[in-house]
């Protein structure tokens, strides 16, 4: 796994989105790797590294899922508990510097603005968002 900076991290290879609704409510696919919280349901890989771009495009051409995208804290913290390592998020300011929205166009949610960190060591631009499952932590870094 790269550093940051360094443009790679391990990514979720597909997360965070409500593929369709069953009796129960949530019918993720039935592979064992696949985990539910709430209405979303998870894969992620701590061994598939890639670009922030090339993550979500894996995402998105695999079920038309996206990048981890959280809605609350309790998400974020349930998250870190359950997955090991450094993950791309779908957070982003790419279109506007220090306006964060998620993948799905969402802006990120108030609550989680404590965990948040913006990098401004080293001055270079970094739109893109990394969660740490060991500090429960998000920040940003080059794409």
């Amino acid at each position: 796994m790269a550093r940051p900076g360094g443009g790679r991290l391990s990514a979720v290879v597909v997360a965070a989105m409500l593929l369709s609704a069953g009796a129960d409510g949530i019918n993720c696919p039935g592979d064992p790797n696949w985990h539910i919280f709430k209405d979303h349901c998870y894969l992620w890989s701590s061994t598939f590294t890639a670009t922030w771009e090339k993550a979500l495009n894996v995402c998105r051409a695999y079920r038309g899922t996206e990048l981890l995208y959280l809605d609350t804290i309790e998400e974020k913290d349930w998250f870190t508990r359950e997955a090991a390592g450094v993950y791309w998020t779908g957070l982003n300011d790419r279109a506007a510097e220090s306006d964060f929205h998620w993948t799905t166009n969402n802006p990120l949610n108030v609550a989680l603005i404590p965990y948040f960190r913006k990098d401004l060591q080293r001055g270079d631009l970094k739109d893109c968002v990394q969660l740490d499952t060991k500090s429960g932590l998000l920040t940003d870094i080059q794409c």
